[in-house]
C-alpha cells in the first residue's frame, strides 16, 4: 500500500493510525477484516432468525475494528486478541439489541438452527427433546423469568462457550455449574410439561 511497508509491525501501524493516518487504518482494516468475518459468521444463526441483513452485521464489526484501532494499548495484549474481543462485544450487544427491539426474548440462547449451537443437547437428553418452533418465544419468555440472575448468566454464557470456559470466565467449579444447569433444566422441563411439550 501507499507509504506502508509490508514489514512495518502492528505496534507502528497502530501508531500510525492513532495519529489519523489514514493509509495505516486502511492496511490494518485490510490486515484484520478476517476478524469481522468469522465473528459474522459464528452468529450467522441469530442473524438469520433475527431477519437481518449481514452486511449491516459486518458493518457493526468494522465500526468495531476501527474502535479497537484507535483505542488499542500494546500493554493490554495483542492486538488480534484485542480486536476480536471487540469485534464480538459490539456485534453481539447490538444483536440483543435487535432481538429486544423485535421481541425475541433470548432468541440467542436456544438455537433451533443445526448449524449453531443447541442448548437443548446441553440441557436435556435426546429423547426427551420436542420440537417446539410454534411456541418457541413465549416459552423462552416463560423459562427465562423462572431463572435466578446466575442461572441467566450460566444459560446465556451456553450460547458460546463450553462448560470448562464458562467455569473459568465465572471462576466457579465445574461442578458448581453443572448444578446450576440441572435447575435450568428441571425449570425447563416442568414449564415445558406444564405447556404440553413434553
Amino acid at each position: 500500500m501507499r507509504g506502508i511497508k509490508m514489514t512495518e509491525n502492528d505496534y507502528e501501524l497502530i501508531y500510525l493510525a492513532q495519529e489519523n493516518d489514514e493509509i495505516a487504518q486502511e492496511y490494518l482494516i485490510t490486515k484484520y477484516k478476517y476478524l469481522i468475518n468469522l465473528i459474522v459468521s459464528k452468529n450467522i444463526g441469530i442473524i438469520k432468525r433475527l431477519k437481518l441483513d449481514r452486511e449491516d452485521i459486518y458493518n457493526v464489526g468494522l465500526l468495531a475494528l476501527i474502535e479497537a484501532i484507535k483505542s488499542y494499548n500494546s500493554e493490554d495484549s495483542t492486538f488480534s486478541f484485542f480486536a476480536t474481543v471487540i469485534i464480538n462485544r459490539n456485534i453481539v450487544s447490538f444483536l440483543k439489541a435487535q432481538g429486544r427491539q423485535k421481541n425475541l426474548i433470548l432468541s440467542n440462547a436456544i438455537s433451533l438452527d443445526e448449524n449453531q449451537l443447541n442448548i437443548y443437547s446441553t440441557l436435556f437428553n435426546p429423547d426427551d427433546i420436542v420440537s417446539i418452533e410454534e411456541d418457541y418465544q413465549e416459552l423462552v419468555k416463560k423459562i427465562y423469568q423462572e431463572l435466578t440472575d446466575l442461572e441467566k448468566t450460566i444459560y446465556n454464557l451456553l450460547t458460546e462457550y463450553t462448560i470448562p470456559e464458562i467455569s473459568k470466565i465465572l471462576n466457579m467449579e465445574i461442578k458448581k455449574i453443572h448444578n446450576t444447569i440441572g435447575r435450568i433444566r428441571d425449570k425447563t422441563q416442568k414449564i415445558l410439561a406444564n405447556s404440553g411439550k413434553l
